[in-house]
Formats: C-alpha cells, structure tokens, sequence
C-alpha cells in the first residue's frame, strides 16, 4: 500500500468529524495505528471527535477534572512589562476523592503545534490541584494520563483564548537619587518620582496576537500639556512582542505633580491602548549635610489608609499632611557612605534604614505581652501609635564627629492603651556609617520582651518576591564561619540554629536586589541566636511572600494583626512590612544593666519598676565579611589604654567611645588592642581649649581622618599593633 498512513489516519479523522459521527472504538486504533509516530495529533483528533459527536453525553457527565489558564499571581515573577506575552499559570483540578500514582501529560498547545510539556502527579491529599507554568499563551491544553496509547475517556482538553492585545508602559528616572535626600520616602511602586537635573524615560511592551499593525506609533504627553508630546512610529506584527523606549517630555513648570499619559494608536489613528502615570516633580533639594541628623518633613505620595472595621477591607481616607500635629517632623540621619536612617511620622517614629531602591529596614523595638487584665486589644507595641500620642523623637547632638537621636516610647496597644512601662532608645553614629542602638527598658518586674526581630519593609505597589533578594540573610561567626540563609522558609515554622562554637555572630540584611549597602546587627553579649524563620504566605494555593507580611504598619490606621497568614489589597494603598526572624521573649544579649528601682512609672505611678540596659553595633555598609569581622571584634575587645596628660580613661560601650578626663594641654594615650581597634572615638573632658595637633604613632594625621565637635574626636584608623596617640590642646 503505497498510501502515507498519517495521511489516511487525518483523513479517517476529518470524516468522522465533519458528519459528526462518534468515532468506533476500531477506528479510534487505527488512528493510533496510522498516526503513533505523533502522539499530540492522536490525542487532539480524539478527543475533538469524541466531543463534538458526543455533546449530550458530555453534558451529562461531569469531567472528573477542571483546567483554567491565567496569567501568573499578581505578587509572583514575573513582573511588570516581563508580564506581556509572558508566562501563564495552568491550573488542573481534581474534583472528587484522591487518585492513584498515577501521572499524567500536560500538554500546551499553540496552533497545533505542542509549546511545552509537563510530567504531573496530583496530591494524595486534598486540595487535589496542580500549577504549572507555560512560558506563554496557550490556546489548547491537554490532560492525558502518561503512557500511550491513551483511552479516548481519559483525555480531557480545555480551549484557550489568549488576549488579543497587551500592553503595559513603565516610566523610571534616568538616575538614581536616594528618594530622602528628594525628601521623599516610600514612594509608591510604578510612578514617576523626577528630582532636580533627572529626566524620565518610559518603557512600552505590546503584542497582538490577531493581526500585524503597521504603521502605528506611541504617544507620551502629560495631563497638564498635551500639546508637546513624544512621538515613536513602530509595527506591531502578529504574536510578535514589541518593546521599546522613549523619552518623557519636557516637564511642566511650576508643577509639583503631574499625570503622565501613554497611548498606542493604529494607522488610522484609532487608539488600542492607553496608561496613565502619576507623576511627581521635586523641584528643590533639602539640605542634608553630609553626616548629620536633620529634622525635616518627609512627603508621601498616598493618603492615609484609615480602615473602618480593624480587619482590612473597607477604608477611609486621610490627607497625609493631616496625619498629625504639625509640630511633629521627621528625623533624617546621613551618612557619606549614601545610608540614611530615618524617624519618620508614618512609621510612628520607630527608625529604619532607609534605601536607594525604595525599601528599608528596622532592629524592631521593645514588645511584650499585654497585662492579663486590662482589656488590651491586639498585640502591645510602638507600631500602634499611628497618630503618636507617646513616641517621640530628639536630636540630642549632631556634629562633625557624632549624632545622638533619642526615642521615645510606650508599648500601646490597638485602641493606644498603655499601663506605664516605657522605654528609650538612644542611636550613636560616627561618620564611618556605624553606630550603636541603645534601648533603656523601664517596665514592671518579670515581664519578658521580644527586643530584636530582623524587618524589612517595602513600599506601596511592591510585591515582597519581586524587590527582596533570595539571600537575605547572613550569619558570620567571629570565627569566620559564615551561614548565608536563603528565603523563602517554607519547610518548618521554628528552628534552633546551632551555635557551632558558642560565638556571637554577626547579621547583615539585604533589603532589595539592587541595594549595595546591607543593614548589619551584632551583640558581644548575645550568643543566642534566632529561633524563628516567619513562614511564607500563599494564596490560592501559590507561595506569595518571603515571610511574614503585613500592611498595618507603616502608615495605614485601623488595620489589625489579627489577620495573619493572609495577603491583601493594602499592597497597593500604603507601605508593608516583612518580618524575617526573631528571638522572641525569651532570647536577648545580656543587658548591660539591670536593677530594681522604686519610682513613677510613665502614668507617674509609684511602683516597683524593673531597669534594664542592651547594646548593639549597628550601621549600613556595603563592607566585606572581612571587615565586619574587624567591626564586630573592634567593639566587643575594646582596646585598653595607657595614658599620660590624663586622669582616667573609661570605655563605653553604649556610645563606642572612649571617655578620657584631660589634667594637660598634651595628652599621650598608648592604645593596645586585644585583636584590633577599628575608628576608636574618644570623648573628652576636663580640658580649656582647641584641638591643634594630632599624631598617630609620630606622624601627623591629616584632617580628612579625624573629626573633632570641641568635645569628641573620631579618629579613621585601624590598629592591630601597640599606637600612640599624640594630641595637643591650646591654652584657650
């Protein structure tokens, strides 16, 4: 027979179809027989023929399993203009009890053409669904059980329609400013933000997937001036995805925001496409200095989220500049590294590292458990005070050499109730970018805190899996072991790390996958480490989130814990905050202090009070593990001192200082570090006049090297050896 047998099986199939006859369970094995050498064609002619000369048995019947093509999760990779003509999510559902082991094909399909195959195998236990991802639109998709050849029954099949048009524009400076030295903070995800000497670009993708339209083109205006525009011709061919670049127009003058306008038009004019983005213009620069704490009022771009009923959902909404008392400002800590630690009204005054990517990142505070009686509502802790009826921040000092921030607080709970325990927290830094964070606990007697918990936080409009890189965190040991801990945790909900040699390590947080600088944390006095990875989040059955998740703090009002494990629409209406780890109440370092005292509590309250006192290095650096180490061993063996021109020298470990106590106009101080003496800074008193000279080890130190405010020297140098200090006073 010189016959082609896949041509004679194509036809065979062609027959029963069009005269919509039910094909013989023989026929069916010739077509198998004729077409073996190609699986997907047997299949899809099958199951076609079945469906259209079989409908009332169909109907009657209900298909053991369901398929539905989407595009991905909205929080998952990958996203925004990657989403056009980008990976889709192929959900399969078994309805009814658990199957056997056995697998099963998942087969897409474009223009009869097989795209992608997967290999799948529901749970044993329900929920019965499986998710695979097509790295573009089907518009067929096929389940068969593995093996072949497959029983006409067990073939299910789902038609896809693909969109017929996408598109999507992202616009984006052509630099990078830090969004606080703009005197912005958070600003919302996919909008415009354009300081002074930047210009904007915008990105466009599209895809038509019906027809090539030529002769089209793209159009960038804003709302405010549409007569000057951007202009691009381009061709958009069918399911082939353009993308392409343009710059943004001349911005108004004497305009703080703006709405910028993309269109895409056809040859004919008629417009296919159109976005709005919400522009915003920084015309004037604040006045930070180089290093130096500054009291200024950060803008934000959204109003307040002030939710109605404590759980999400419905919200009213608040002008950000009537958040608070306007005698409130904002406390802005810079750094000549590019770091910036922030106090800021919105996130009640609890302190951060701010980023250049929009993110930042906190030690935490002071939280406990509320009193058993009392009625609290919710947890107790500083990020209840949205409208800072108790937290409180000061520049104590801000000078060439230091800055002294002081906050203040009570732990209040959902309804702002407190019952008088208090605590400060005092923030030292030098110029190095390194200080120390110093909280003072005030509280009744007995009652275990949660001191430290690693927080990352993300701007309105930012899905965690999208700016959070997958290392988050590192653990280094003093001994130079290092533990570089992957996100998200999904395996367990609490772990004992090991100490391997009884080490205080220390941590370094990276809060975004372009950021250099990496918050770092360390304790001599705190050799117990973690005990808690925040387990992710998921969301129709897809893991959403790095950890732990939440949009009732910074910011938005009313909104309580109480819904955890759960992702919502407070994404996009306000900043959100991931938990990474914690110690928990029962894991702190040693406190430097601790006594019972009795005295006023912060209601002025008479009572016995419990006093306690912890430390930590803190800083924001884009250091080696190498020099962290020497950071970490610098602060923990404080170099001892052999002094001459002196009556005493005393180490402080809140202030990373040493305080020296002058009799003489020349003071020679002979440092002998333990392991190392990295940027010692001395603070002295006692003397009547001027710094005029400084020698290190003979030689003079030029003044780039050191900072002198009158009181406290900071010296740059790192000493592993026997130094002596020289310096000389004048007679003033």
């Amino acid at each position: 027979m010189d016959a082609d047998p896949y041509e004679l099986g194509r036809v065979l199939a062609l027959v029963f179809q069009r005269t919509q006859r039910a094909i013989p369970a023989s026929a069916t094995l010739l077509l198998a027989a004729c077409l073996s050498w190609d699986r997907a064609v047997v299949t899809a002619i099958a199951f076609t023929a079945t469906a259209v000369a079989q409908p009332a048995a169909a109907a009657a019947d209900v298909s053991p399993f369901e398929i539905r093509v989407a595009p991905n999760h909205p929080w998952l990779q990958p996203y925004g203009l990657e989403r056009i003509d980008g990976p889709v999510t192929v959900t399969v559902t078994r309805n009814g009890s658990p199957l056997d082991a056995q697998g099963f094909h998942l087969d897409s399909f474009r223009a009869g053409k097989i795209i992608q195959r997967h290999v799948i195998q529901f749970p044993l236990q329900a929920p019965l669904v499986v998710r695979k991802q097509v790295h573009s639109w089907p518009d067929e998709v096929v389940l068969r059980p593995a093996g072949s050849p497959a029983r006409e029954g067990e073939i299910v099949r789902q038609r896809v329609q693909p969109p017929a048009f996408e598109a999507d524009a992202m616009a984006r400076p052509d630099s990078t400013i830090h969004p606080v030295d703009l005197g912005v903070i958070l600003f919302p995800e996919n909008r415009l933000l354009l300081g002074p000497g930047q210009n904007g670009t915008v990105e466009v993708a599209a895809i038509c997937r019906t027809r090539d339209i030529r002769d089209a083109r793209i159009d960038i205006w804003f709302e405010s001036n549409p007569a000057v525009r951007a202009s691009k011709a381009i061709e958009l061919k069918r399911d082939s995805r353009l993308s392409t670049t343009l710059a943004v127009p001349t911005r108004p003058e004497q305009r703080e925001r703006d709405v910028l306008r993309v269109a895409m038009f056809d040859g004919g004019g008629k417009e296919l496409w159109n976005k709005t983005i919400p522009a915003r213009f920084v015309r004037s620069l604040p006045a930070l200095p180089p290093f130096g704490a500054t009291e200024i009022e950060l803008n934000y771009e959204l109003p307040i989220a002030v939710y109605t009923k404590g759980g999400g959902g419905e919200y009213e909404k608040l002008d950000y500049e009537d958040g608070w008392d306007p005698k409130f400002k904002d406390v802005v800590v810079t750094f000549p590294n590019g770091a910036r630690f922030v106090f800021w009204r919105g996130a009640s005054f609890i302190p951060f590292w701010a980023g250049r990517h929009n993110t930042g990142f906190t030690y935490e505070w002071s939280e406990s458990a509320p009193p058993k009686e009392g009625g609290f509502v919710d947890a107790v802790e500083p990020l209840m005070d949205k409208e800072l009826r108790y937290s409180r921040v000061a520049i104590v000092e801000s000078t060439v050499a230091r800055v002294h921030v002081r906050w203040t607080y009570q732990s209040c709970d959902f309804n702002y109730k407190v019952w008088g325990d208090s605590m400060q927290e005092d923030f030292y830094f030098y110029p190095d970018g390194f200080g120390t964070r110093v909280l003072t606990l005030k509280s009744t007697p007995g009652v275990d805190f949660e001191v430290s918990e690693l927080i990352v936080l993300s701007a309105a409009g930012a899905y965690p899996l999208e700016v959070l890189p997958e290392n988050l965190v590192d653990f280094i040991f003093l001994d130079g072991e290092k533990r570089e801990l992957k996100f998200p945790q999904r395996e367990r909900e609490a772990t004992d790390f090991v100490n391997p040699n009884d080490l205080p390590p220390i941590y370094r947080v990276r809060i975004h996958r372009l950021e250099k600088l990496a918050p770092v944390y360390f304790s001599p006095w705190d050799r117990s480490l973690p005990f808690r990875f925040f387990r992710p989040f998921e969301d129709q059955g897809e893991l959403v989130t790095m950890a732990y998740w939440g949009s009732h703090w910074p910011l938005s009002r009313g909104q309580n814990t109480g819904h955890r494990k759960r992702i919502n629409d407070g994404v996009h209406t306000a900043p959100a905050h991931n938990s990474i780890m914690t110690w928990g109440y029962d894991r702190r370092p040693e406190p430097l202090k601790d006594e019972l005292f009795d005295g006023p509590d912060a209601l002025g309250q008479k009572r016995r009070m419990q006093l306690r006192v912890w430390s930590w290095l803190i800083g924001m650096t884009d250091a080696s593990d190498a020099e962290l180490l020497d950071r970490a061993r610098s602060y923990g063996k404080a170099a001892p001192l052999e002094i001459k021109g002196a009556e005493s020298v005393d180490w402080n470990p809140t202030t990373r200082s040493f305080g020296v106590t002058l009799d003489s106009r020349k003071v020679r101080l002979e440092l002998h570090p333990r392991d190392i003496c990295v940027n010692p800074a001395f603070e002295f008193s006692g003397h009547g006049g001027e710094l005029t000279g400084v020698r290190l080890g003979g030689d003079p130190v030029p003044r780039g090297n050191y900072r002198w405010d009158g009181k406290l020297l900071w010296l740059a140098a790192k000493l592993t050896r026997q130094s002596v200090l020289q310096l000389e006073f004048d007679a003033n």
